[in-house]
């Protein structure tokens, strides 16, 4: 079949070249349907028992998260001018759920007053548009709200819980920003930070690829040019790169995924991959010239295209399973529970099979249609240093001395082991971006000032709509609070009958507020009450609309997943000692999923790459051996993987997970192409040696290229400042990628050595 495709290409290179541009231009039209979001929830397992509270909590009560703002400096009079005109600023941001503006300047909170001997109710806003400071009286009226207006410092803090989806947050805090530049002066500075601070620092600091995208392809370009010295191998792969990462983009755009924090990494390895799959076509078309051409003489059309035809039907098949396995294990990641690793895997394969349709169809037929080459010394071979160094090691693996080789294998499979131990998960959302970003600064800041940016959300189920509001459910409701803050992470609490019991006490002038007289209340006493102060369940965000749902909200200083799994732990030692269900959520628990479902998931995925690499090793050359040697090389890949990140103390994250599939991906294309040229020599009638000799020479060299433009390719992430997710992407992929040459051009030729598979020949 491929040298029925090779023969048509010769006979009609224009036809091929032109039914590949219009393949290629519908595809790129879907560009334009292609949009960035950022959606933090896709990067949460999607069953994973916390992930479900936690939308369960974000649809029952219409807010997704919470941005904690600072009111610093000044005067006291300036702080709280500030303080009032951005509290009313906030609830007019589209966005912010209504009515859950918690702060000087927002009606949400409400204060106990004295008026000529009369008590009333008020709220902050009234306050503010009254001209009065936030006086010790005040304080005093707001009760259980205080800690939610003024940090212990002195400062003034504001919270707004977030309705819009995670991928607004940049919109919506640029208008934050624009505000705050208003708003604060004599003195007074305003600073916000939690969970939607980081998600739009991240989401800015990705787009960076883009400007980084034209640096990579000059350097894939150079490095190229550097290992074979020729125009065609520079020129054309780089270009099918660039064709295939558009094409990707634009499959994309029309099956309707976005583009995300973490798809936008795929692009560098559709550019790399593609381009070095054509260095492996383009490499083997310089070989079969080389053979009927002498040095110094330029092929005839007749040679030329022969050498296209036995190109094409030599390498087409093995290019297609070296690209269908890598785009298997890229779309494996659809079965896992995470959505965001399964959007890079579309992106990533799609943009790999694009590559490969574009390398069977436009390269050669350009090839076609250019000037037959002039063969020059070394035509089609790696130049000098590389030449030198693949030689090295393929000596060494197969006449090496095999105690030496073996017993260093085994020291390094037990360092790699001792690195997976030390690895640990992601822990905060703030752990992706440099210490010395403003939002990481403000974070600090507030917790010093004892103030938690986080929100930990713990809702009872009362059982019944309206029940939320009887004495029983509220007392252990209030129970609840004081079990949570007596936790040293939590910085204040705020729930239901917190305020309705201090308003009670107030209004009934009871010297102590515990007493069973300031507690009890009739069902409908209670309802009036809230009736009065908040307009209904929902506005508040404390009880749900059907009067069902208590949600008891806890400030806390830190998303860490060790403080996060202590108060889950705490939530539901409460609700079983109390016989209630309970569900939790909130920003400080987001991370602690999302650790929890990485680490699931990278073992899922690990497995499942192992067992597909295992079963085209054994299916494409029908043998048990060979099987367990493509296993064993991609094993010792991600186990590199891994160990690195517990060696480097980088955290698991999706980021960091994703990395496996790209170097198990890419090495099973290095372990194909090594695999098939050693048959292929082996069935043209070469000895065993010099037939593992030539295949690591011949396709080793082009491998040796495709795993050094993928590294060079990320390694220019490190050049982005502040996000240190592009950092670890940019020493992790060039690690792994030295374990994938590494499996394929030494362990894999020892094991040859070893084993001596028939690679599915019958051999004398």
């Amino acid at each position: 079949m491929f040298a029925l495709l090779g023969r048509a290409i010769v006979a009609h290179p224009w036809k091929f070249m032109l039914f590949a541009a219009l393949v290629a231009t519908l595809a790129f039209v879907g560009i334009s349907r292609t949009r960035f979001v950022s959606d933090y929830d896709a990067t949460l397992p999607n069953r994973s028992p916390l992930t479900t509270q936690i939308h369960s909590i974000q649809d029952r009560f219409g807010s997704r998260t919470t941005l904690a703002l600072l009111v610093s400096g000044g005067s006291e009079p300036a702080r709280m001018r500030a303080a009032c005109q951005m509290s009313g600023s906030l609830e007019q941001i589209s966005g912010v759920a209504p009515g859950r503006v918690y702060g000087v300047g927002s009606n949400t909170l409400k204060y106990v007053t004295n008026q000529d001997g009369e008590l009333q109710v008020v709220g902050l806003a009234e306050l503010c548009a009254s001209g009065q400071s936030l006086t010790r009286e005040v304080l005093e009226g707001l009760g259980p709200q205080a800690p939610l207006v003024r940090a212990p410092n002195g400062d003034l803090t504001i919270y707004a819980d977030l309705e819009a989806p995670s991928g607004e947050y940049g919109d919506m805090l640029a208008q934050v920003d624009d505000k705050i530049g208003q708003i604060a002066k004599d003195g007074v500075s305003i600073a916000y930070s939690g969970q939607p601070a980081f998600l739009a620092q991240n989401d800015k600091f990705s787009k960076r690829i883009a400007l980084f995208f034209p640096g990579i392809m000059l350097l894939i370009l150079l490095l190229h040019w550097e290992a074979l010295r020729s125009v065609q191998a520079v020129v054309i792969p780089i270009f099918t790169g660039w064709t295939a990462t558009m094409i990707a983009i634009g499959v994309y755009g029309w099956i309707g995924y976005p583009l995300d924090t973490y798809a936008v990494l795929a692009p560098i390895l559709v550019l790399a991959v593609g381009a070095g799959h054509s260095v492996q076509l383009l490499k083997r078309y310089m070989e079969e010239v080389a053979q009927r051409v002498p040095e110094g003489e330029r092929a005839t059309r007749a040679v030329n295209d022969e050498a296209l035809v036995v190109t094409i039907s030599a390498i087409g098949p093995v290019l297609t399973l070296a690209v269908g396995g890598a785009a298997t294990c890229l779309f494996a990641l659809l079965l896992l529970d995470v959505a965001a690793l399964a959007r890079f895997g579309v992106f990533a394969g799609v943009g790999i099979i694009a590559a490969l349709f574009l390398e069977l169809t436009f390269v050669p037929a350009i090839r076609a249609v250019l000037p037959p080459p002039k063969v020059r010394r070394g035509f089609g071979e790696l130049s000098g240093m590389w030449s030198r160094g693949l030689a090295a090691v393929g000596n060494f693996a197969l006449k090496g001395p095999r105690a030496v080789i073996i017993g260093g294998l085994v020291l390094l499979v037990a360092a790699l082991a001792y690195g997976v131990t030390a690895m640990r998960p992601s822990h905060s959302i703030s752990v992706y971006t440099d210490a010395d970003l403003p939002v990481q600064k403000t974070v600090t800041r507030l917790r010093d000032a004892g103030v938690g940016p986080y929100v930990l959300d713990v809702v009872i189920d009362t059982g019944a709509p309206g029940k939320a509001f009887e004495p029983q459910s509220l007392q252990m409701a209030s129970e609840l609070q004081g079990y949570l803050a007596r936790d040293p992470a939590v910085r204040s609490t705020l729930s239901a009958p917190s305020v309705i019991g201090f308003l009670k006490c107030r209004f009934a002038d009871l010297r102590d507020c515990k007493s069973p007289e300031a507690q009890s209340a009739s069902a409908d006493e209670t309802n009036q009450i809230w009736t009065v102060l908040f307009g209904g369940g929902r506005e508040a965000g404390l009880i749900d609309d059907t009067g069902r749902y208590l949600r008891v909200r806890a400030f806390v200083s830190v998303d860490e997943t060790n403080v996060a799994s202590r108060l889950i732990n705490e939530a539901d030692e409460f609700a079983i000692a109390r016989g209630v269900k309970v569900e939790v959520g909130g920003s400080a628990l987001a991370a602690k999923a999302l650790a929890d479902g990485i680490v699931q998931v990278s073992i899922e995925k690990a497995l499942l790459l192992i067992v597909i690499v295992t079963l085209i090793g054994g299916i494409a050359f029908r043998s048990l051996k060979m099987a367990a040697m493509f296993a064993i090389p991609s094993a010792l890949t991600v186990l590199t993987n891994f160990a690195y990140l517990g060696w480097s103390g980088t955290t698991l994250n999706v980021a960091t997970a994703a990395v496996a599939t790209i170097a198990v991906g890419v090495g099973l294309d290095y372990l194909i192409y090594v695999a098939f040229r050693i048959r292929e020599a082996l069935a043209r009638g070469q000895s065993y040696e010099d037939a593992v000799l030539y295949g690591h020479r011949s396709a080793g060299g082009a491998a040796l290229c495709v795993a050094s433009a993928v590294a060079v390719g990320y390694l220019v992430l490190m050049l982005s400042p502040g996000y240190l997710l592009h950092h670890w992407i940019a020493a992790l992929v060039p690690m792994t990628m030295v374990s994938s040459l590494f499996g394929a051009l030494f362990v894999f030729p020892f094991l040859v050595r070893l084993w001596r598979p028939s690679f599915g020949l019958k051999l004398s």
